[in-house]
């Protein structure tokens, strides 16, 4: 049973906060009631993190909100979508979106176009060779957008 049932900023299947990335979506739960102290604790965490000023494969501000989903991505095909985070470490690499969802551990390898990660159970062979076909379609771009991040200064080594 999930401890807050009726939060829709709460994952209930794991029974853990949903990550309030913005401050929209921060001002979003407050003002309808949702925001629990396993919230407050997230935030605060990243808020010391951005006051050590430790590095990761994301950044906040002061506040405790991301800087880091700042993203370059291809076009949506075939329900899958391909991001390169800006603020991102390292081996090159993009996340796949897949029917609206970012999955943050299914990674394609820039440089092998290998996948990085394996995928969720929901996810079939079928589905992997489309953002396979995706990938190759957009690699040289994806590649030009992991580029311009190193350029701009992300300097995040992974965790």
């Amino acid at each position: 049973m999930s401890k807050y049932p009726n939060n829709p900023y709460w994952d209930h299947e794991w029974d853990v906060p949903v990550t309030l990335y913005t401050q929209g979506n921060w001002d979003e739960a407050e003002e309808g009631g949702f925001i629990t102290v396993e919230h407050v604790l997230e935030r605060a965490e990243r808020m010391l993190l951005h006051a050590l000023g430790t590095k990761g494969p994301a950044a906040y501000d002061e506040e405790g909100f991301f800087l880091s989903l700042v993203s370059d991505s291809t076009p949506e095909e075939f329900g899958v979508k391909l991001v390169v985070h800006s603020n991102d470490h390292d081996p090159p690499h993009c996340h796949v979106k897949f029917q609206g969802i970012l999955y943050d551990k299914l990674r394609i390898d820039l440089t092998t176009g290998e996948f990085l990660d394996n995928p969720p159970s929901e996810i079939r062979g079928k589905d992997m060779k489309q953002m396979k076909a995706v990938f190759m379609k957009y690699e040289e771009k994806l590649t030009e957008f992991w580029e311009k991040r190193a350029h701009e200064g992300a300097t995040n080594a992974e965790p």
